[in-house]
């Protein structure tokens, strides 16, 4: 955005390399704490929060050097704003549904995974090639979406953990369902940050942050109970 490439395809490709490089940086990280064997869930974590903090300072400080006259709207972008979306941009999202395909399919896999790492290797499931290729596979849909609409957050942290308490772990009904679920929950989302000010309208990153975050502490509170 600072160098003028707002528009597609600027951010999106940019988006996109940008969530590899980090990918890259997180799985190396993960790989190394866990002695170059396969990744854990921790690892990857841990190595995700880390590579989070780096760039979120590097893009203040990046914000922070400028004066220019983008400042506000990467502002917005920054909290998740659907009002700059234009109608040019809508087919860009059509990328997405093959991405939904690839990750259906990979929904049996994704079940044996949850009997534990080596109880799937054991049962025929590349364990390695279908983690990166999840990884992968994600790291291209959120770019994709947030080059469009920026960062909002918790659509993808609540609405899984609620659809896996409603309907249970199996991911051949997880999967549509969050999909369908997430939607639903961001546009009724738009539409509290559209009709609450009383004039203009506030980013939508905000509401389901408030929303959200309130909300994911109960589940885990839920779960540890």
């Amino acid at each position: 955005m600072l160098i003028g490439l707002s528009y597609f395809p600027g951010v999106t490709i940019f988006s996109f390399t940008g969530s590899l490089l980090v990918l890259a940086f997180v799985t190396i990280l993960a790989g190394t704490t866990q002695g170059n064997t396969m990744l854990s869930r921790d690892s990857l974590l841990l190595g995700g929060v880390m590579m989070n903090a780096f760039c979120a300072a590097v893009i203040m400080f990046l914000i922070s050097m400028t004066r220019s006259f983008q400042v506000q709207h990467i502002l917005y972008w920054l909290m998740g704003d659907l009002a700059t979306l234009q109608k040019e941009q809508m087919p860009i999202l059509l990328l997405v549904l093959p991405c939904f395909v690839v990750i259906f399919i990979l929904a049996r896999p994704m079940n044996l995974l949850l009997l534990g790492r080596e109880t799937a290797a054991a049962m025929g499931i590349n364990v390695k090639n279908i983690v990166l290729l999840l990884l992968i596979i994600t790291s291209l849909m959120v770019s994709i979406i947030v080059s469009l609409s920026g960062l909002v957050g918790f659509v993808g942290l609540v609405i899984p953990h609620i659809f896996r308490l409603l309907l249970g772990p199996d991911h051949r009904l997880l999967v549509p369902s969050c999909l369908l679920g997430g939607a639903t929950y961001l546009i009724l989302c738009d539409l509290l940050a559209r009709v609450l000010p009383s004039s203009g309208e506030l980013p939508v990153g905000i509401i389901t942050a408030l929303i959200g975050a309130p909300l994911f502490i109960v589940l885990l509170l839920r779960n540890r109970a």
